[in-house]
C-alpha cells in the first residue's frame, strides 16, 4: 500500500469514527431531552391541576388551564421534532473516496 493510500485510509477511518461518536452523542441528547420533557410535563401538570382544583380565583385557574394546554402542545412538538423524527439524526455510512466523489 502506498503511503498516500495509507494516509487516506487513516483519515477515512478517523472521519467515520468521529461520525460514529457524534451519532452516539446525538442519541444520548435525544434520550435526555425526552426524559427532561416528561419530567417537566409531570411537574407543570401537577402544579396546574393543583391550581385548577384548588381554591384559587377563576382568573388564576384559567391561566393554569392555558399553561397546561400549552405545555402539552410543547411536549408534543418537542417529541415529534427532536425525538421521534427519523431525519433528526444522520445516518452512518462509510467515508471513502469512492462514496465521497461523484461517479464519472
Amino acid at each position: 500500500m502506498q503511503p498516500a493510500q495509507a494516509e487516506q485510509l487513516r483519515q477515512e477511518s478517523e472521519t467515520f469514527d468521529l461520525n460514529k461518536r457524534q451519532a452516539a452523542a446525538w442519541f444520548q441528547l435525544r434520550l435526555v431531552t425526552g426524559y427532561v420533557a416528561v419530567v417537566l410535563f409531570i411537574g407543570v401538570a401537577l402544579t396546574c391541576v393543583t391550581v385548577i382544583f384548588g381554591r384559587f380565583p377563576e382568573s388564576v385557574q384559567s391561566c393554569a388551564m392555558v399553561a397546561l394546554v400549552l405545555d402539552v402542545l410543547g411536549l408534543v412538538g418537542v417529541s415529534v421534532k427532536l425525538i421521534l423524527s427519523p431525519g433528526s439524526a444522520g445516518q452512518l455510512a462509510p467515508i471513502t473516496a469512492y462514496t465521497a466523489s461523484p461517479r464519472p
